[in-house]
């Protein structure tokens, strides 16, 4: 059932809803005491207008109810799984922050810490005890250096083109009709080319407009991987050989 049908109770699932024969649900929509409306002649009942409608009618202690929370797709950045998603208008929230910053906040918020460097990362005490920070702060100092100050544009610039030649090479070399034989080596291509615009817009030397047309793109590589992965053994296409 759809999202749409799922907004709507019709007259005979509110009066199971309340137990009550639906010539009690007419009675109640023609007094206008419970949310309605009309369509081709028919009575909808809004389920959200409904819930709060016997929310306010309710009787004894009232209780906190949390409101429901999106749905949210948390992970690495992944352009195949980026344009899937779009594609399939699945309605998933996306946060593609990395898998690695999904677990650091949730460590941080199970030990109780405001920053992710002091975490304790061996369960340790005292003079045993290991943070996060003994581990990788030298890392995130280094990479933020390279990634945002040294790191050579014109080479970033060199390597998105051979990525994204080579991942559009692999495509042509690996379709064969129904099947594919080098989705995945074109995909690593992709992933390449997605990492590169990454560090290429750290530097800043990508406009407004040659980032959206960069993200295009890689979109457009992704959207190749995708369509050669369904034709093989792994994407659910049958084939042998």
């Amino acid at each position: 059932m759809s999202e749409q049908a799922h907004r709507y109770l019709t007259t005979r699932e509110l009066a199971d809803l309340l137990r009550i024969k639906e010539r009690k649900v007419y009675e109640l929509a023609a007094s206008g005491e419970v949310p309605c409306s009309r369509a081709m002649g028919k009575l909808l009942f809004p389920r959200e207008q409904v819930d709060i409608w016997l929310s306010e009618n309710s009787s004894g202690p009232s209780v906190s109810v949390a409101p429901a929370l999106p749905a949210v797709m948390l992970g690495s950045h992944d352009p195949l799984l980026d344009w899937a998603m779009r594609e399939s208008r699945c309605g998933l929230a996306a946060n593609f922050d990395s898998s690695l910053d999904g677990l650091e906040r949730l460590a941080m918020y199970v030990q109780g810490v405001d920053n992710v460097y002091d975490l304790n990362f061996n369960g340790g005490e005292g003079d045993d005890r290991v943070s996060y920070g003994d581990v990788f702060l030298q890392a995130e100092q280094e990479y933020s250096r390279h990634n945002f100050e040294h790191a050579d544009t014109a080479t970033l610039l060199q390597q998105f083109r051979f990525a994204e030649a080579e991942c559009k090479a692999l495509l042509k070399a690996g379709d064969k009709g129904k099947k594919h034989l080098m989705a995945l080596p074109a995909y690593d291509q992709c992933i390449k080319a997605s990492h590169v615009f990454n560090l290429l817009d750290a530097r800043g030397v990508i406009s407004v407009t040659e980032r959206q047309a960069y993200i295009l793109r890689v979109r457009d590589l992704a959207k190749g991987c995708c369509e050669a992965w369904a034709k093989t053994a792994g994407g659910s296409a049958q084939h042998n050989g």
